[in-house]
């Protein structure tokens, strides 16, 4: 006959402040969402907030074929594994350099293919220059790894005291309840 094991207390809270650190974690490396934006300004979209619908308000800054190119290179460029290292400022601008000059190339080589409208480009290459730039920038000297750990400690301690307001004898509001403190004999009530 096999046996299992109950989980304590102890145990269920540690997964909790592991599982709550972890949700913190994946939502502050989610980059989904900005490279959602990219792609939508880029096939000449704006975001109304009344119906909750990306609205094409814009001719496209280029064709599909483009789109997905330059969505492949913002997408590997926004990546937690670069803004999780730490780099130092000449390597943040090397590194901005030659993917600033790898766009160019793109943009100028494959312009008639992509279907990109010469007044466009320089705008193409500032929202995808800035968008790499401000992401390499979160790596500066370990910054973004240093604020994700002071994240996940701060997580760790509101955790830590839920668990210890309710193993002491109540929920995070127990201290407030002015009948906690009273027997029923304070109350009038007869027993």
């Amino acid at each position: 006959m096999q046996t299992t094991e109950m989980p304590t207390m102890d145990s269920g809270y540690e997964g909790l402040k592991t599982q709550q650190a972890d949700n913190v974690s994946i939502y502050e490396l989610e980059n989904e969402s900005l490279v959602d934006r990219i792609r939508h300004k880029l096939r000449g979209e704006i975001y109304e907030g009344e119906t909750g619908r990306w609205v094409q308000v814009y001719k496209a800054h280029m064709n599909d074929d483009g789109l997905g190119k330059f969505m492949f290179v913002v997408e590997s460029l926004l990546d937690k594994n670069i803004t999780l290292s730490k780099l130092d400022l000449n390597k943040v601008y090397r590194m901005a350099y030659e993917i600033n000059s790898a766009i160019i190339g793109i943009i100028f080589k494959k312009s008639v293919e992509y279907e990109i409208d010469p007044v466009d480009r320089d705008l193409i290459i500032d929202i995808i220059d800035l968008q790499v730039f401000s992401t390499l920038m979160r790596a500066l000297d370990g910054g973004e790894r240093t604020h994700r750990e002071t994240i996940i400690k701060s997580v760790e301690n509101v955790v830590d005291k839920q668990t210890h307001s309710q193993n002491s004898g109540g929920g995070v509001f127990a201290s407030l309840n002015p009948f906690k403190k009273m027997n029923k004999n304070d109350m009038g009530v007869e027993m």
